[in-house]
């Protein structure tokens, strides 16, 4: 039933983020921003559409915090390396700041400084799908099984069991867990492709939109 594998879902979820918090993995990230017909301004055609990142991904707990936080250190973009990167980790790390809410916002920025687009966007981390399938926020979405499996993530669908499911999800309560930089809600909906006998998650998708942008994230 699809309830079981839920909550076998939401209890890998919470082991997988226990354990990622003593790991640093490396991530390679491609971002493609499109404009909607009519939309390219001559400023926006002077920006790039294409960027390619490599970077250490850790997991961190803010001085203070009482959760843990994504931390993307770019050390290559477009396959140039990054100059300040030690720099930076010791700014962040060796020298915490007094405040943790301050330091929560200094790391958001830091792992969100090349994103492309003229737009600003923070929830580009890897594991943020995860968050739906945590216990805790569940009853915030309504999800259901579907046949709708076409490949979205390419290299990674071949390495996925014959058994797994396809789980569509549609956030339906207000206050949601993306949030626009004027504060107003903007539903999260999309897929995860989950092992129904263990609940390991296999890949994810997240989207966010309104009338005027669509965001994708595959994992």
């Amino acid at each position: 039933a699809l309830d079981a594998v839920l909550e076998r879902a939401g209890a890998y979820v919470v082991e997988f983020q226990r354990k990622l918090s003593g790991v640093v993995a490396e991530e390679q990230y491609v971002q493609d921003v499109r404009y909607a017909l009519g939309m390219s301004t001559r400023t926006n055609q002077l920006l790039p559409t294409h960027r390619e990142l490599k970077s250490d991904l850790l997991m961190v707990k803010p001085v203070g915090g009482d959760r843990w936080m994504q931390f993307r250190d770019v050390f290559d973009v477009d396959g140039k390396p990054v100059r300040d990167r030690n720099e930076r980790l010791m700014q962040l790390f060796v020298s915490p700041s007094a405040s943790s809410a301050s330091q929560a916002d200094r790391i958001i920025e830091e792992s969100s400084r090349y994103n492309i687009g003229n737009l600003q966007r923070t929830v580009n981390v890897p594991v943020l799908a995860l968050v739906i399938l945590d216990p805790a926020n569940q009853h915030r979405f309504r999800f259901k099984r579907t046949d709708h499996a076409d490949p979205l993530l390419g290299h990674g669908a071949g390495r996925m069991p014959d058994a797994v499911w396809v789980v569509e999800y549609q956030e339906v309560q207000k206050q949601t867990m993306i949030r626009t930089t004027n504060d107003r809600d903007m539903a999260a909906r999309g897929r995860f492709w989950i092992e129904p006998a263990t609940g390991q998650v296999f890949a994810s998708e997240l989207i966010a939109e309104d009338p005027s942008i669509k965001g994708t994230i595959d994992v």
